[in-house]
């Protein structure tokens, strides 16, 4: 597993569904990629909710690549 870490703000405005994003990271497994051709991103963030109390929240989307459809996994990521 490789592990990014990336400021993102664009992508955050792209999507309508996705809370105000402040720490994005992306793991990427390369056995899937080597098997599918395609990239396999499980993408954790790290957000402030939207009544402005600073919780360490999580949320786990996992997108395919290019497609980049996104599938909410409501359990929570340490």
């Amino acid at each position: 597993m490789i592990k990014i870490m990336l400021e993102i703000s664009h992508f955050a405005e792209r999507k309508k569904n996705f809370p105000k994003i402040g720490l994005f990271l992306i793991f990427v497994d390369l056995r899937i990629f080597k098997a599918l051709k395609r990239v396999k991103l499980i993408i954790a963030i790290k957000y402030s909710d939207k009544f402005g109390k600073n919780r360490n929240s999580w949320i786990a989307n996992s997108l395919k690549i290019p497609k980049f459809k996104a599938k909410k996994i409501t359990k929570p990521i340490n």
